[in-house]
């Protein structure tokens, strides 16, 4: 089997809304998207723990979506999803005007070592009944993945005007400034999506 360049593996990306709020999409490649799908067991594991609180991902989500965990780290350290993640962000940066030293190290998913948050990046269940009231992330970049969302309902983007239906396997990345919502959640299936947060090192 012949190894995939980057230009490979990257081929699907696609501008849906331009700069000076960029957002970039592709679709996750199926071997990348299974180990992603693969997190969902663990997560749930531990999001129906008697102790599962301890673990609750905090943020303005928190009461709104069923439940918030971060991906434990020994699913992303050294991880074909992190190279994955990385060089999206490069990529990223390489159509807009974001000032940076050296483009291949600049970009870094945003950590918190000693805490049981860990990396920035976690996984949302969403049920009949919750949303995600408007906001913005930390950091420089942010993102979101659509991991089961068969009734594809969609995050809303007011301050651009612009309404993302997403598809399974769809990975989203755009300034972590730019607010995003969404609605209120009125069918029974389960929606499973994560997000995260990258750093760039200027």
């Amino acid at each position: 089997m012949m190894r995939k360049n980057i230009c490979d593996i990257f081929s699907d990306v696609e501008i849906v809304r331009h700069t000076p709020d960029l957002i970039l999409k592709a679709q996750i490649p199926d071997k990348i998207f299974k180990d992603v799908k693969g997190w969902i067991k663990p997560c749930r594991n531990i999001k129906d723990s008697e102790y599962g609180e301890l673990l609750n991902h905090r943020n303005i989500g928190t009461g709104h979506n069923s439940y918030q965990i971060s991906i434990p780290r020994k699913f992303i350290d050294n991880s074909l999803f992190l190279g994955y993640l990385i060089h999206f962000g490069q990529l990223y940066l390489k159509k807009t005007s974001i000032p940076v030293k050296n483009i291949d190290r600049s970009i870094h998913l945003k950590n918190y070592p000693g805490h049981f948050d860990g990396y920035d990046i976690w996984m949302n269940f969403t049920s009949k009944g919750d949303d995600n009231p408007e906001h913005d992330h930390t950091g420089t970049l942010s993102g979101i993945i659509y991991i089961k969302d068969k009734d594809k309902h969609p995050t809303n983007f007011p301050t651009i005007g612009y309404t993302h239906i997403p598809n399974e396997g769809e990975i989203l990345l755009f300034p972590s400034h730019l607010r995003h919502s969404v609605g209120v959640k009125t069918t029974t299936s389960e929606r499973i999506t994560a997000s995260f947060n990258l750093v760039c090192f200027m």
